[in-house]
């Protein structure tokens, strides 16, 4: 089944609630949604297989610095693509708009996420202790870099 990705505005913000609340252990409401799109400079992208929203990412950039808000697919739908389709999406559309480096945050217990960063060209450049609540444990950030090299 292929993977497609499209990107995205207000008009989505139930859909992306209703993504994130299937995808994350702590869901946005449509109204957090809503705030994050109305920012300057952001914009989200839905991945779709036959038309069926199975993942998605929220992306803000700030004059050439970007940042993945958030990003996330359906457990059913996990490693088929989605979440590699996504994310080079969204590097492509920020290069295009002028970013020159990319971040994001990751919980460290959250290794096929540190893989797939990592295999798409993102550093580990540092941590934040304690920062994500796991069901009461809490678990580092690890924040990761992308260096947008314009050819």
């Amino acid at each position: 089944m292929s993977v497609e990705i499209s990107e995205v505005g207000i008009a989505h913000t139930d859909v992306i609630s209703v993504l994130h609340g299937a995808c994350l252990e702590t869901a946005w409401n449509k109204q957090a949604v809503a705030e994050i799109l109305v920012m300057p400079g952001t914009f989200a992208l839905i991945s779709a297989s036959a038309e069926q929203p199975q993942g998605f990412a929220l992306v803000r950039l700030a004059v050439d610095e970007a940042e993945i808000i958030s990003i996330g697919v359906i457990p059913a739908a996990r490693r088929s693509g989605h979440a590699e389709g996504l994310l080079r999406s969204a590097i492509s559309s920020l290069t295009r708009r002028g970013a020159a480096k990319v971040f994001l945050e990751v919980a460290e217990d959250n290794a096929a996420a540190c893989t797939l960063y990592e295999k798409c060209g993102f550093s580990l450049c540092g941590r934040r202790k304690d920062y994500y609540d796991h069901k009461g444990a809490k678990t580092d950030a690890l924040i990761y870099a992308l260096e947008i090299i314009v050819k």
